[in-house]
């Protein structure tokens, strides 16, 4: 099963556990124990490991975040985090230029990057055990990546900015733990510095654009420590 599925599925578990418990309460609020962490000057420490559907990893990034309650519907969230994406395999000789290179070539692939968001965290409902919410705000990120085959080396560094929105649910498992899933939406502006070496003919090319994206094959899954 690949990973678009994994987190699809858990995704619609999550949801269907939401309706079953609104389904089988009595109308009016709902008092659970583990409300009481979702009050004003309440703090949380987030660990979420990140996917991108398509891709051959099934986690690629890392997230650290620190979150402040402002009130039980109302959070804003400082984040950090690395990704990570290697890859190594035979290259289509359909890529290469006509010439005296070999019959086969192994291409070797690598993007590491970093980002950083602020966003403000906004529970729908705060009653019941599976909590759903939407979050947005400002972000930056720098990525670096490279290409390696027998006949050429690509490079690329790219800076961005932009805006990131999540909808996700949140669940209590303990008193003060939960666990988290939340699907990202990014626009991006950025700037990307391209470098091409042949290594058959020693020749450097350089190159230098614009970057303009909107993404939504992001997903995250993760735990809450609050205090």
């Amino acid at each position: 099963m690949n990973k678009k599925c994994c987190v699809t599925l858990i995704l619609a578990f999550l949801f269907f556990s939401q309706c079953n418990f609104l389904i089988s309460q009595d109308s009016g609020k709902v008092t659970l124990p583990n409300e009481s962490m979702l009050k004003k000057g309440n703090w949380a420490i987030i660990f979420e490991a990140g996917t991108i559907f398509g891709s051959s990893n099934f986690f690629e990034s890392f997230n650290l975040t620190a979150k402040k309650h402002f009130s039980d519907c109302f959070a804003l969230r400082l984040s950090a985090g690395v990704s990570i994406n290697e890859s190594n395999g035979p290259e289509n000789i359909s890529n290469l230029s006509s010439g005296n290179f070999p019959a086969s070539s192994n291409l070797s692939k690598s993007t590491d990057g970093f980002i950083t968001t602020l966003n403000f965290q906004y529970f729908l409902s705060v009653n019941h055990k599976i909590k759903p919410f939407l979050s947005f705000g400002p972000y930056a990120a720098y990525s670096y990546s490279r290409q390696n085959s027998s006949s050429y080396i690509n490079k690329s560094d790219e800076w961005a900015a932009g805006f990131f929105s999540s909808f996700g649910v949140e669940m209590f498992i303990l008193d003060n733990i939960s666990i988290i899933g939340e699907y990202i939406m990014k626009g991006t502006y950025g700037k990307k510095l391209y470098k091409s070496i042949d290594l058959y003919d020693a020749l450097e090319d350089y190159s230098y654009s614009s970057v303009y994206k909107l993404e939504f094959k992001n997903a995250r899954l993760g735990f809450s420590v609050y205090f």
